[in-house]
């Protein structure tokens, strides 16, 4: 009886190992279980098309949230089969708890399921309005007005909307149908489509875009409007991938490109780089520069490579200051902590996500026959083409991913 419960309990125990890709590549039909203990908390939103992208709303429930439930405003733009499908949704979550002492797996839920989960699931409210102008590939609120919302287009379009009805509305239930919003501007500017836009967090209405044709487009807010340069800021010999403002100044910023190179630029100074880096190999997917030293850079590239930049350090023979080839695919996502100025997360074609500590410097170690950086905090699998990973800026430890099969929203253990 009871020896035999014994036995069945550590030949289970015996079973659950380290996974190791490398090694042991998923089969066909095969899936990963993952470890509660590992995680403070993970649940996972089913969507019904996908998302490339997405932004965790700011919101005015506190910051450095600790306490359980934790709730959560999502904004994100769909990938959908046919364009007319297309749409921009925001989200709440809500009566996010802590999973860690969960006996079952968290099933999920959709968001198109009726809101009378059992007691202790999450609660899920979300808005859409239409986008039938193409999937969304970049989607970005403005710092200082949360509710207004840039969204660049497969169909080269970009577009600017208030949402603060919808915003408001996932609190209120509204009294009849939100309409959908009309666009405040629309540009039809660039000849290609693109993934790179950023609001400037200095400038206020202040806006960056880029395309796969390498032109690069200034916005200027004019009060209720834009004025989009007719004159492109040019430098880069391929796709513009990404694009960054300065944490710090209002007229600098930076681009990456598949031509392998991180450029920087300064507003005031023409439509021509100040300077450049031969930053990878390969193709630069993603950027982000950190908030609080502002002259350390993030690279992500299309060989799985990753590197941290000095920009006290610029010229012609400057050296990366970290380097890490972890990753297996393309690193899709990548963002620093912006509680946390040594902490970053990557997201890769690899179908995972990592945290990383660059203060930690100790050897190397070994975890069942499998060599790890002393830096590497956390992997993060389940997720099939993982786009985009974020940190929510207001609860310390907690990422979300977009992926094809939706959202997971989590939180390390090991992350304070």
């Amino acid at each position: 009886g009871d020896e035999e419960d014994d036995e069945e309990e550590d030949d289970e125990e015996e079973k659950a190992k380290i996974w190791n890709p490398a090694t042991e590549p998923l089969k066909p039909g095969e899936t990963l279980e993952y470890d509660n203990s590992a995680y403070d908390m993970i649940h996972f939103i089913g969507v019904e098309w996908p998302c490339l992208s997405f932004n965790i709303l700011p919101d005015n429930l506190g910051v450095q949230r600790t306490n359980y439930p934790h709730v959560v405003y999502l904004l994100a733009g769909t990938q959908a089969p046919n364009d007319d499908q297309n749409g921009i949704i925001l989200l709440k979550l809500s009566e996010l708890n802590s999973t860690k002492d969960d006996d079952s797996d968290d099933e999920g839920f959709d968001l198109d399921e009726p809101n009378d989960q059992p007691e202790g699931d999450p609660i899920i409210e979300h808005r859409t309005f239409s986008h039938s102008m193409g999937s969304v590939n970049r989607i970005r609120y403005m710092p200082q007005q949360p509710h207004i919302i840039a969204a660049l287009s497969s169909n080269k379009e970009v577009n600017i909307y208030d949402v603060r009805n919808h915003i408001c509305s996932l609190d209120k239930p509204p009294h009849s149908k939100l309409r959908d919003p009309t666009p405040l501007c629309t540009f039809k500017g660039h000849v290609t489509e693109g993934w790179a836009l950023d609001w400037s967090s200095k400038s206020v209405g202040r806006m960056i875009t880029g395309d796969c044709k390498s032109y690069i487009y200034l916005w200027e807010p004019t009060g209720s409007n834009w004025n989009i340069d007719k004159v492109p800021f040019t430098g880069h010999s391929n796709s513009v991938e990404d694009v960054c403002w300065s944490p710090t100044e209002g007229d600098v910023f930076s681009t990456c490109s598949v031509d392998g190179s991180i450029k920087l630029w300064d507003t005031r100074k023409g439509k021509r780089p100040v300077a450049s880096i031969t930053a990878h190999g390969t193709d630069v997917n993603v950027m982000s520069w950190n908030s609080k030293r502002a002259f350390l850079l993030l690279s992500g590239a299309d060989d799985g490579c990753f590197r941290v930049w000095d920009l006290r350090k610029l010229g012609a023979d400057m050296k990366h200051q970290f380097s890490f080839n972890w990753h297996s695919g393309a690193i899709t996502s990548i963002e620093w902590n912006p509680n946390d100025d040594s902490e970053l997360a990557v997201a890769s074609e690899d179908n995972s996500v990592t945290v990383w500590d660059l203060s930690l410097t100790t050897e190397k170690s070994k975890v069942d026959g499998m060599e790890i950086p002393p830096q590497l905090l956390f992997v993060h699998r389940g997720q099939e083409h993982i786009k985009e990973t974020h940190w929510h800026s207001q609860i310390p430890g907690m990422l979300i991913s977009t992926a094809e099969d939706g959202f997971n929203v989590f939180k390390p253990s090991n992350l304070s």
